[in-house]
């Protein structure tokens, strides 16, 4: 069995043993893919400085055709910089001393730390509330896929502009083919795509008429 890498940047040591069915090699450190320095709190995570290598094997038999198999390795998960993660989701901090001040209900998780690093990974829903060296507090929302809500209006999110837009006529469009007990592609009818643009505060949101 013989083995390639495909993508991601080169790995180093990277040593094939036991006719292919052993490798070893070692991911670039985190100051080579991420050479700026580290914001405060929740590090964005990008494809490009996650570490994401991807290596291909090929085995042939006897008389047989080749079979390819591929395997993607990633030093770190991806992430938005946004403080709300999954339940599980391990996340770069950008800062020092952190610990968890309070946690919610059945969490457990506490800051690791690896050399000048440190990683935090929610294990229960709720609000996590951490702190730095400085005692300077950030706080973390993390739930679960499947009972976090899709909405952007939430107090904590874009409330203002989620107002706003409720009142434009294209967000009752169905609610008025409801009531009038007709189907919406028969009785409402998007005659422009121009956007109308609605000013909150110092934010512009764009909502189709």
């Amino acid at each position: 069995m013989s083995w390639r890498q495909l993508d991601g940047p080169k790995l180093a040591e990277l040593a094939v043993t036991e006719g292919g069915f052993r490798l070893r090699a070692r991911t670039l450190p985190l100051e080579t893919l991420h050479p700026d320095p580290l914001p405060y709190g929740i590090v964005p995570i990008a494809p490009r400085t996650q570490g994401r290598y991807v290596l291909e094997a090929e085995w042939q038999g006897d008389g047989a055709s080749a079979v390819y198999r591929t395997v993607t390795i990633t030093s770190i998960a991806r992430a938005t910089g946004l403080p709300s993660l999954s339940v599980s989701q391990e996340v770069l901090l950008g800062g020092a001393g952190w610990h968890v001040r309070r946690a919610p209900r059945g969490g457990k998780a506490e800051v690791r730390t690896r050399g000048v690093l440190s990683l935090f990974e929610p294990d229960a829903p709720g609000r996590w509330w951490l702190e730095d060296g400085n005692a300077r507090e950030f706080t973390i929302l993390a739930s679960w896929h499947d009972k976090t809500p899709l909405d952007c209006g939430r107090s904590e999110c874009h409330a203002a502009i989620a107002d706003a837009v409720t009142a434009t006529p294209m967000s009752h469009a169905l609610e008025r083919a409801i009531e009038a007990a007709r189907s919406p592609s028969s009785s409402i009818t998007c005659l422009s795509s121009a956007m109308s643009r609605v000013n909150v505060g110092s934010t512009t949101a764009a909502s189709p008429t």
